[in-house]
């Protein structure tokens, strides 16, 4: 297990980066969409309020959206912006597929690419040394037989 994650580790980084870059794109989409909504005023405090909390920075809006990547309480952010505005239901719904869905299968393919090769590499090794005990076996019965053979006759 250990051998896997550190073989995996690379290809976890890019991921993270990946999961990083994704997190940057829908968190200045909803920055625009949310914050600078019209809606965003001071006839709707609520909104505003909820707009600023979650949506008012870039690290803020992005912190957010790691609520989605890890599926914590995610219903109590997106509720409250679709019932004052349902168009951001899209936006949600895109979020939770690329974010939540789509990148966290992905790390999970990962993981278990690295494990079959891993375990294919292991089965290699399997072989390789099954071949080198038989030939030490036949060395020895070799050995054991030539001993027995006080004529040498064969």
């Amino acid at each position: 297990l250990i051998t896997e994650l550190v073989t995996s580790a690379g290809t976890m980084i890019y991921t993270m980066i990946l999961l990083i870059i994704a997190l940057y794109l829908c968190s200045c989409v909803g920055i625009e969409m949310i914050y600078n909504n019209p809606k965003n005023s001071d006839d709707y405090p609520e909104f505003r309020d909820l707009a600023r909390q979650h949506f008012g920075s870039l690290p803020g809006s992005m912190l957010t959206l790691m609520q989605f990547v890890t599926g914590d309480s995610m219903h109590a952010i997106y509720l409250p912006f679709i019932e004052h505005e349902p168009s951001l239901a899209i936006y949600f719904m895109a979020v939770i597929m690329v974010v939540t869905i789509v990148i966290m299968n992905l790390i999970t393919a990962i993981v278990v690419n690295v494990a079959l090769e891993q375990a294919s590499q292991d089965h290699d090794m399997m072989v390789a040394e099954e071949r080198k005990a038989r030939q030490k076996l036949i060395k020895e019965m070799r050995r054991i037989f030539e001993s027995l053979d006080d004529d040498g006759s064969g």
